[in-house]
């Protein structure tokens, strides 16, 4: 009798015990929903950091095209003009004016060049400056926007991480230390599992304990009728 009443007795504390540990589970349970978003922000900050790197190779790639096509364009072009202007010697009669300077005297005359290209091949040169420049735009705006993403993708995890440590009472590192921050937030998504399970084992010992406490009083209620 005297270990029934006892054990009724703590059924007050067994409740007690039982909220606390009910409160710590939703604890852990809130911290593991919360790190799984986290964890979802890393995971696209990751992937914006590498379509940011490939834009910026391409965008490198992009810029060194073009700056060929330009030097391409402008050596044709210097020797295209050279060449134009041996064309124009060509014609020069002495005593008449030239065409070009109105002179009447040509000491000495321009001369074709060699390998000089034609109107076409100028002209084609010339489109392609011009694809090699709309190619390199286009891998500007991809890289600036990518940029502007990964920011802010960057912002939002570091913010979002360092709320749900510091839920977690972890020490946090400075805020520009990303990959510390990162390494613990991999260090508590591995913790959680284990500080669930235990939880949720205290909590089943806790209900037992009250279901125990219950029936104790159960029992003296049903002795004294």
């Amino acid at each position: 009798l005297e270990k029934t009443q006892a054990l009724a007795d703590s059924l007050p504390a067994a409740l007690a015990a039982a909220q606390t540990a009910q409160k710590e589970l939703e604890r852990w349970q809130q911290a593991r929903k919360t790190l799984a978003e986290v964890r979802r922000q890393m995971q696209e900050l990751v992937k914006l950091q590498k379509q940011e790197q490939a834009a910026r190779q391409t965008l490198q790639q992009a810029n060194d095209a073009l700056d060929g096509a330009q030097q391409a364009y402008i050596s044709a072009d210097q020797l295209y003009r050279r060449d134009q202007a041996g064309l124009l010697a060509r014609e020069l009669t002495p005593g008449q004016p030239c065409p070009v300077c109105g002179s009447v005297h040509h000491p000495s005359p321009a001369r074709g060049v060699t390998g000089a290209p034609d109107k076409e091949q100028l002209e084609a040169l010339a489109t392609a400056m011009e694809t090699a420049r709309t190619a390199y735009n286009d891998a500007l705006q991809t890289s600036s926007t990518l940029t502007a993403q990964a920011g802010s993708a960057r912002e939002q995890y570091i913010r979002l991480a360092r709320q749900a440590l510091a839920e977690l009472e972890q020490e946090l590192p400075p805020p520009e230390d990303v990959k510390a921050l990162s390494r613990l937030v991999l260090d508590w998504d591995g913790r959680l599992d284990q500080l669930l399970e235990q939880a949720e084992a205290l909590g089943q010992q806790r209900q037992a304990a009250v279901e125990a406490a219950g029936a104790a009083v159960n029992q003296l209620a049903g002795d004294r009728e």
